[in-house]
């Protein structure tokens, strides 16, 4: 599934390469994101060196479509690790010029390295609002929230799977800088992310990811 989603990053890429952007009304985006989160599920937690991936975006008029895939490691509790890939896929509406509306699709997976076979996914779709602002200078501001509101949480012991139900939300806000000249973005923020599993046998599954993440990219 992960060489899935890279596969569908590398098509995307390929069609902002091919894409004509001398027109004023479009816009590409391309770069990289680094995420260092902690990972907290009630009395278990985890660590890590960061999730690192790449992200693009690209525009017509008021509408960005845009895309964002992290993988990496986690150590939990020095007694086993986790690989990990989180997918965000999002299409938004740029409202009076700072803020927009989005409507898009996550997908989280865990391949749990503890001595069996153990994995683990949670996919859904978002709604969210945010906002960003660049003052001439070139100094950036933004922030945006998103609420999940119908996911599945899918574990497999071994062939053997449980889905729940699950909702969840984001957060992202911070600072950075535009190289106009360089057709370069610079961004620092803190990023939370949160997923609460509805379960009526009462297991705890909830999973709370928070921490700083830098972003490179360049416009054009």
């Amino acid at each position: 599934m992960k060489k899935n989603y890279m596969m569908i990053f590398i098509s995307i890429m390929i069609l902002f390469a091919v894409t004509t952007v001398a027109a004023k009304d479009w816009g590409v985006t391309l770069g990289g994101a680094y995420w260092k989160p902690d990972w907290d599920r009630g009395s278990t937690e985890g660590t890590t060196d960061g999730l690192l991936g790449p992200t693009a975006s690209l525009r017509y008029k008021n509408v960005i479509l845009s895309v964002q895939y992290y993988s990496g490691e986690f150590d939990i509790e020095d007694t086993f690790t986790a690989d990990r890939t989180d997918l965000d896929l999002a299409v938004s509406y740029r409202l009076f010029n700072y803020y927009f509306a989005t409507v898009g699709y996550k997908s989280v997976e865990f391949d749990w390295e503890a001595g069996y076979a153990l994995d683990a996914s949670i996919t859904g779709y978002a709604v969210g609002f945010g906002g960003s602002y660049t003052s001439p200078s070139g100094f950036l501001f933004y922030g945006a929230g998103s609420y999940l509101p119908q996911m599945d949480y899918e574990w497999n012991f071994g062939g053997i799977k449980e889905t729940y139900d699950t909702t969840g939300y984001t957060f992202e806000a911070g600072t950075g800088y535009v190289f106009r000249p360089a057709h370069m973005m610079l961004k620092l923020g803190y990023r939370y992310q949160k997923f609460n599993v509805d379960d009526e046998e009462g297991l705890t599954l909830d999973e709370n990811n928070s921490g700083l993440k830098g972003e490179i990219s360049f416009f054009f």
